[in-house]
């Protein structure tokens, strides 16, 4: 993805796909901390960071 809004929205459809999957619960909370994460940090304001 080019811009932080497509980013967003694939990790957003990420999100909602795994919750709605039926991955056992231990990898599921893992997973989906890790997108929760990725979501922040583009949410996030940036610091010294150069953005596409």
């Amino acid at each position: 993805m080019r811009t932080k809004a497509g980013r967003k929205r694939r990790l957003e459809d990420a999100l909602a796909a795994l919750k709605a999957d039926e991955v056992s619960d231990e990898l599921q909370q893992e997973q989906v901390k890790w997108l929760e994460d990725a979501l922040r940090e583009l949410d996030a304001p940036a610091e010294g960071k150069m953005t596409s």
